[in-house]
């Protein structure tokens, strides 16, 4: 008797119930359930990281929209991604290098610096430019890097930078800035903003720029700028750094001029004018910190 018959002797069992197999690696649960598909996309739920959304699986197209929606694990850096008012949405990745133009909707930047050559970026309709973490545009040529025109405009959470006439360049009906930076620019006009509305610039910040003619040209019906800095932008002797002129009340909220060149605020032809915690300090120039023209108010 060999060893074989000794062992299923002792043991009384049969040997197909007690000798082991091969070795086929990790075991198995057999009560375990099969992966399933349930949102129909053709990947299981093993792979699949959002199995109740056909539109995520492994490979599927990445859009700036904060979803991880190839399962890579990343959010979408270096992506532009404009989402039409219609609900379709349209990636424009690949054409920011020669110049963006957009009508309506929200055009997305996704983390990352885009540089869009001297086409800028063209905007009309009513649109929404936003950011989503350290997202930087950048333009370049003698014309403006970015334009509206007969539009409501809103950028957020982006930063601006540049060469050429203006960084930023509108003519419509309202603009609203919220956390955007402008940064390191050399441009003739910083910002050159004609509205039939509101100008309202909040939380924003305007650093180490240069411009051979003004900084802050702000015409509208109504302007107010709030929790807003400007600090080390260098403009030519004689430029105007901030300027504002409206035909309605001009609000302005902790607002800090501090290292500027040229006249630093100017305000002129205004009903009424509220200043509130303005800060003006370290002028690099001999021009006055603030000018009123004809306001009728200052408070």
């Amino acid at each position: 008797m060999g060893w074989r018959g000794l062992l299923l002797l002792i043991c009384g069992c049969a040997e197909e119930d007690r000798l082991p197999g091969p070795d086929t690696g990790a075991p198995t649960d057999p009560t375990a359930p099969e992966p399933v598909d349930d949102d129909g996309d053709g990947f299981a739920s093993d792979v699949d990281c959002r199995d109740d959304d056909p539109t995520i699986f492994p490979g599927a197209p990445e859009l700036c929209d904060q979803i991880d929606s190839d399962c890579g694990g990343d959010l979408d850096e270096g992506l532009i991604t404009h989402h039409l008012a219609d609900g379709g949405v349209v990636d424009l990745t690949d054409q920011a290098s020669g110049g963006l133009a957009v009508s309506g909707g929200e055009l997305g930047f996704c983390p990352g610096t885009y540089e869009l050559g001297a086409g800028g970026l063209q905007v009309g309709g009513t649109t929404v430019l936003s950011g989503v973490g350290d997202a930087i545009l950048s333009g370049s040529g003698s014309a403006t890097v970015f334009a509206a025109a007969g539009s409501e405009l809103t950028i957020q959470g982006l930063a601006l930078t540049g060469t050429g006439a203006s960084v930023l360049e509108v003519s419509g009906v309202e603009l609203v800035l919220d956390k955007v930076s402008v940064v390191g620019a050399a441009v003739q006009q910083l910002l050159e903003i004609t509205t039939t509305g509101r100008i309202s610039i909040r939380d924003s910040r305007f650093v180490d720029n240069t411009v051979s003619a003004g900084g802050l040209l702000l015409a509208g019906e109504r302007v107010e700028v709030f929790d807003t800095q400007l600090i080390d932008n260098a403009v030519a002797p004689g430029g105007l750094l901030v300027e504002v002129r409206a035909t309605r009340p001009v609000y302005l909220q902790s607002l800090i001029l501090e290292g500027n060149g040229g006249t630093g605020l100017t305000l002129s032809g205004l009903e009424q004018a509220i200043l509130g915690d303005l800060v003006v300090r370290g002028q690099t120039s001999s021009a006055p910190a603030v000018v009123l023209l004809d306001v009728l108010d200052a408070q």
